[in-house]
């Protein structure tokens, strides 16, 4: 059996309203993507090959999801415009191969209990659709020959829809789920208190208080005092500052809640508070009460860091001087990306291999290695301090996509800590930093980490 799964830009116009650059394949519902439940629902009816139809296409969809192979499925991606699903099959027909079809098409939610799931299943010479017509099987010879409109009478499939129409359907969608009916789906967080979801990586302040029910992504920080739940969803790479009183509220992911606030039955949005009763969309200005996590297009390298960068090229010139002409070490040309944009990237030569002379090591030591990028700071185009440097790689690039507020700089947070080898702890490391750099953070970030490079082993 194949699948197609068919979301029309209209059915789901609501999601750009409401969620402006999501895309509404990657909606996230309790923090795994809308399209991710379908495709466990193909999975559970032993269908692996599959092809997501989009009428305009968007590049994030086909990154996230890839050839399909690490959830088990085989994807693959086309395009049409305003295709009913009679027209989209005869569109596909021949990648269809007499085969049985499971059509999906529309945005609804579909409910299904992985403890408890038997397979769909259709004579070869049936077709069978739901109520609404959003879900059919089409059996191999049914229009074999001739694949045009479907039939109006056909049978009906066992099958519970509900609407997926509105930011109203959204969030009550999303609160069964976090009050107890997600345990009839693969999610990937871990209990180890029923009815609490956690995902990896989170750091949960001792004086927090965390209510069940609560569903936690990964990469999440929770500051002292905070009350998290009940029925609280927290999204991926977020920061709740100290103090604050989340309940019945779905926070997305990539966001900072300020200390001392107190959301009850809303929805959090880059720096939108959504009433999901009224649909009222209230705009925060004052970052520091609500706010997406910064975008780098105005993280900059403002004057006091130009300033620390020429002050400590002053310091360290006459040793740069002294000792090049005899380190034995070369700067290798390595591509790293210059923000959240991808396509922003720009190439450093960077002292990256052992060093195997006194001369060279006492130049590391001294972190003359990142001297000659201090000009680029002064410049402009680099920062002091900043996030870590990320070479452009596939695994960095994936980093990248949950990093939005990614901004490189020759010193950083992460790297203070000694933890830029461990990217679970290096994320949550720079998003601490992100809400709490100041100009003295900054200069404690630089001093300590020089001593560290003074006083530890290098080779």
């Amino acid at each position: 059996m194949k699948c197609i799964i068919s979301c029309p830009a209209a059915a789901a116009a609501w999601v750009g309203q409401y969620f402006y650059g999501m895309p509404r394949y990657l909606l996230p519902i309790c923090n795994k993507p809308y399209l991710e439940y379908l495709i466990d629902f193909c999975k559970l009816n032993n269908i692996s090959d599959i092809k997501i139809i989009s009428d305009d296409a968007d590049p994030q969809i086909e990154r996230h999801f890839g050839d399909g192979s690490t959830f088990g499925v085989s994807l693959s991606y086309a395009a049409s415009t305003n295709l009913r699903p009679g027209e989209l099959m005869a569109h596909h027909f021949g990648a269809i191969a007499h085969d049985d079809l499971l059509m999906i098409s529309g945005m609804f939610w579909l409910k299904y209990d992985v403890r408890d799931f038997k397979p769909l299943e259709t004579p070869p010479d049936v077709m069978m659709s739901s109520a609404n017509g959003e879900v059919m099987l089409i059996g191999r010879n049914f229009n074999d020959t001739t694949p045009g409109e479907f039939r109006a009478e056909v049978p009906e499939l066992p099958l519970e829809l509900t609407q997926l129409a509105s930011i109203q359907d959204f969030y009550a969608i999303s609160m069964r789920l976090v009050n107890g009916e997600l345990v009839k789906f693969s999610v990937h967080s871990y209990k180890n208190v029923d009815h609490v979801y956690m995902g990896q990586n989170i750091a949960l302040d001792n004086s927090a208080d965390i209510i069940p029910p609560v569903v936690i992504d990964d990469v999440v920080q929770v500051s002292s005092g905070a009350h998290i739940g009940p029925a609280a969803i927290i999204g991926g790479n977020s920061f709740i500052d100290s103090d604050s009183a989340i309940r019945e509220t779905v926070i997305m992911g990539n966001s900072y809640i300020g200390s001392n606030l107190e959301l009850i039955g809303k929805i959090v949005y880059r720096n939108m508070v959504i009433d999901p009763k009224s649909g009222i969309t209230l705009d925060i200005v004052d970052d520091f009460l609500l706010a997406q996590v910064i975008d780098t297009e105005h993280k900059g390298c403002d004057f006091i860091q130009r300033l620390g960068a020429f002050l400590l090229w002053m310091a360290q010139i006459s040793p740069f001087l002294l000792l090049r002409p005899f380190v034995r070490i070369a700067c290798d040309p390595v591509t790293c990306f210059l923000g959240c944009n991808e396509e922003r990237n720009i190439k450093l030569k960077l002292y990256i291999k052992p060093a195997n002379s006194l001369a060279s090591r006492l130049f590391k030591k001294l972190s003359l290695d990142r001297f000659h990028l201090l000009g680029m700071v002064m410049r402009g185009r680099l920062r002091l301090v900043g996030n870590l440097l990320l070479a452009v790689t596939p695994a960095n690039r994936k980093v990248l996509e949950q990093f939005p507020d990614y901004a490189p700089g020759l010193f950083s947070y992460s790297e203070m800590l000694d933890h830029a080898n461990d990217p679970m702890q290096r994320e949550m490391d720079e998003l601490f930093y992100v809400y709490h750099e100041t100009v003295g953070l900054n200069c404690r970030i630089i001093i300590k980490t020089l001593l560290r490079n003074l006083m530890k082993a290098t080779g």
